[in-house]
């Protein structure tokens, strides 16, 4: 599959460089987060590593960045990547499922990974989730399928890391690649 990273020095992460698309990501404010993280009836204690040692990667084996993530203006809080429908999307780090469904506008099917130590991935637009709450998944799991539910203009997946509730840059914590997701990958 042609890639669509383009490298740029100017870029103001680290990693490759998106070409901006249709795609309209959702927005999840505070509200949202409390809704979801505060109270949450599976502890951090359950899945707790040292800060150091969350080390997160790519929820897909292939896809085209289409947008990135923006903390200006009304912001965008993850990465969209663009596949085929039904991917599979796989847990980007070991953790506890702490929320599955749709109940959130915008985001279509859901599944919100918690990961201790204040750590939590997004996973939205799902096709089909694969995975229940209270369940514990690891680093590579299959978790659910590429889709295009919520306010999606195609199939993708929208992906967030949170710390502390609040949004960060996903590919600060991401493993680097050249070309393409798929070379992550081994």
């Amino acid at each position: 599959m042609p890639s669509t990273f383009e490298s740029q020095a100017s870029n103001s992460f680290q990693g490759p460089q998106f070409q901006t698309s249709e795609f309209e990501g959702p927005e999840f404010g505070e509200e949202e987060a409390s809704r979801i993280f505060a109270g949450s009836k599976y502890p951090s204690e359950r899945n707790s590593s040292s800060k150091n040692s969350v080390q997160f990667d790519w929820p897909v084996n292939e896809a085209t960045m289409t947008r990135g993530y923006n903390s200006k203006g009304r912001g965008h809080w993850g990465l969209d990547l663009a596949h085929r429908r039904g991917s599979p999307i796989l847990s980007a780090e070991n953790g506890v499922v702490i929320y599955t469904g749709s109940g959130f506008r915008g985001y279509g099917k859901l599944i919100v990974v918690e990961h201790g130590n204040d750590w939590a991935t997004l996973y939205s637009h799902l096709s089909k989730i694969l995975v229940r709450e209270g369940q514990t998944v690891d680093r590579g799991q299959k978790i659910g399928l590429m889709g295009r539910t919520g306010h999606a203009t195609g199939v993708h997946l929208h992906f967030e890391i949170r710390h502390y509730r609040k949004p960060v840059d996903p590919l600060a914590h991401l493993p680097k690649v050249n070309g393409s997701i798929a070379d992550t990958k081994h």
